[in-house]
């Protein structure tokens, strides 16, 4: 990993070049969504995004336990940290979710 240092550089710009645009498109998505039924379009959107990362979170997990060369205590540590900033931030989610207010229509 050391022999490739502009390689991470360039990852983390991408990841931060990825996370604009989902951001925009999301934004852009939801500008049309009746204010009642935003819970129910953001709701569905976690549920797909939760399953794509436990799909994911559970290949590198096995993929780590095959390979000796990645199996080693900072390895697992760090994939701790994400995978519970990971939950951490879908129960942030599901809080908000679950306390936007019932009738968001003007009174």
């Amino acid at each position: 990993m050391e022999a490739h240092p502009s390689g991470h550089i360039d990852l983390l710009a991408s990841l931060a070049l990825d996370y604009q645009r989902k951001y925009q498109e999301l934004q852009q998505a939801l500008q049309d969504v009746p204010m009642e039924r935003l819970p129910l379009q953001l709701r569905a959107l976690a549920e797909s995004t939760t399953d794509r990362f436990r799909s994911a979170q559970m290949q590198l997990t096995r993929q780590i336990s095959h390979d000796a060369a990645l199996l080693n205590e900072e390895t697992i540590h760090l994939l701790n940290v994400i995978f519970r900033c990971f939950d951490e931030m879908r129960i942030v989610f599901q809080m908000l979710l679950e306390h936007l207010p019932r009738d968001s229509s003007p009174q």
